[in-house]
């Protein structure tokens, strides 16, 4: 994965030369109150070529092999430009992840452009736990494939690449328990919807569809989990899981139909 997002950067880099007009004049953008607002923060250090600030958003996963290699990847385009969509997260073991969709126009010299599109990861650990030095909220991982599509038309994707709005469909034939064997099939329609991926897990709805009931969201019963750490710290030994009930759930997590 690291090297697909290396390979994207290094056609999205810009010059390395510090004194052009468009670092000069692009906007410096430092904040770490939301995850999309880390995202649009990378890039305007990297449009500034302020590359050490850039390469301090990332957490211990760097996006190239050393410092060096970073900022040499950087040589050679012109502009980028970022739009980010709606972001999703997740809970996990005292951490939230943010799934983070862009799309990303890069503009070479030439004034030629290329779009990519992709997702980024970025991890929030709490901060309640922490201790000394403080680590702020950081860009865990990132995906960017080149699209096809305009840059204001880029959508979210999901991992096969696929837009968020074209679900799955199967088509189930079926016959009653009662039915005589010159009955013909009936038919159930399900749709796979994609929803979010964070935390290396991947969400989606499921919507059955038929002549006598119509369109309904199916819904999945999830265990209700009592969960003890040593110490009262979610980072560390879990000391017991109980299962202290059952609750239902329109979402279903990392899951398949065959």
């Amino acid at each position: 994965m690291r090297h697909v997002f290396v390979a994207a950067a290094a056609f999205f880099s810009l010059s390395s030369i510090g004194q052009s007009a468009f670092a000069a004049d692009a906007p410096y953008i430092d904040d770490r109150s939301s995850a999309d607002a880390v995202i649009r923060s990378l890039y305007s250090a990297i449009n500034r070529h302020e590359f050490a600030r850039a390469w301090g958003y990332f957490g211990d996963t760097k996006p190239a092999k050393d410092f060096n290699a970073f900022v040499k990847g950087y040589d050679g385009t012109d502009t980028v430009d970022v739009k980010t969509g709606a972001v999703s997260d997740e809970g996990a073991a005292g951490s939230i992840y943010y799934s983070v969709p862009v799309a990303i126009q890069a503009t070479d010299k030439k004034g030629e452009a290329k779009v990519f599109a992709g997702c980024y990861t970025v991890r929030q650990v709490n901060a309640q736990i922490q201790e000394p030095p403080f680590q702020p909220i950081f860009i865990d991982k990132g995906t960017l494939k080149q699209s096809t599509e305009d840059f204001g038309q880029c959508d979210k994707q999901d991992p096969e690449g696929k837009p968020i709005g074209e679900p799955e469909a199967h088509s189930i034939h079926y016959k009653d328990k009662d039915a005589q064997a010159a009955d013909p099939e009936r038919e159930t329609r399900l749709f796979r919807f994609f929803c979010s991926m964070a935390a290396y897990n991947e969400t989606a709805v499921y919507y059955l569809a038929d002549d006598l009931n119509g369109v309904t969201q199916l819904q999945f019963t999830e265990p209700d989990l009592d969960i003890r750490y040593e110490n009262n710290n979610s980072e560390g030994k879990v000391e017991s899981i109980h299962i202290i009930g059952f609750k239902t759930s329109g979402w279903a997590t990392n899951s398949d139909y065959d």
